[in-house]
């Protein structure tokens, strides 16, 4: 079951939280909703994402750019969801990114771990 990593971006539950084991949702007191599961699509999502394949090159902003290969998983108006091996792209970081429908600068806006492999959804700030 996958971990998500930013509270806020959250599907599921009450005010948008999920169990720490990913199981359920919980009330606004943290406890958990019994009969609940957090599910992996966000339900606050008001674009349609549409499934695509492929590479998405990702350049983190700093001093020593690194290039992170990619594979994206969906694409919107104003963002797109790709999985990678970086445990270091944390939430809150700005990419500069390369697919085959954009080039620009991106947020990374929440992530996720499921068994070492991270899953990341970006907002994009800039064509």
């Amino acid at each position: 079951m996958p971990t998500w990593s930013n509270r806020s971006s959250v599907p599921g539950g009450v005010n948008g939280a999920a169990s720490p084991n990913g199981n359920g949702a919980l009330d606004p007191d943290g406890a958990a909703v019994p009969g609940t599961v957090v599910s992996d699509v966000d339900d606050r999502r008001t674009e349609e994402r549409i499934n695509a394949d492929g590479e998405v090159i990702l350049a983190p902003a700093g001093a020593r750019p690194v290039l992170i290969h990619a594979h994206l998983v969906d694409i919107s108006l104003s963002g797109f969801r790709a999985s990678h091996t970086a445990a270091s792209l944390e939430t809150g970081v700005i990419v500069r990114f390369r697919h085959a429908w954009a080039t620009g600068e991106a947020k990374v806006v929440w992530n996720r771990n499921s068994g070492g492999a991270w899953e990341s959804g970006f907002l994009i700030l800039q064509k």
